[in-house]
């Protein structure tokens, strides 16, 4: 399980398990506090699945990154991501 936070400023930061590079730092480490993800841009509004997490940027752009199994990033394939794309 991990969880994320916005900060006023636009950031996404997340913690917790990090086996499928749910958190999007470009890593499989586990975090115990905040790690800031790797988005292009600002944030505007986030969701968490259980091994993945998307987010819309301040362009309106959609980034997704961790599990991809069955296509639920939305990127045509169904290879993992550890970074947001």
């Amino acid at each position: 399980m991990h969880s994320c936070a916005l900060t006023n400023s636009g950031k996404l930061r997340c913690w917790g398990f990090n086996s499928a590079g749910q958190l999007g730092v470009g890593d499989t480490n586990d975090q115990d506090g905040l790690v800031e993800s790797l988005t292009s841009e600002s944030v505007i509004s986030y969701s968490t699945g259980p091994l993945h997490t998307c987010a819309i940027l301040v362009s309106r752009e959609l980034q997704c990154w961790g599990v991809n199994a069955w296509g639920q990033l939305g990127l045509g394939d169904t290879t993992d991501k550890l970074t947001p794309t």
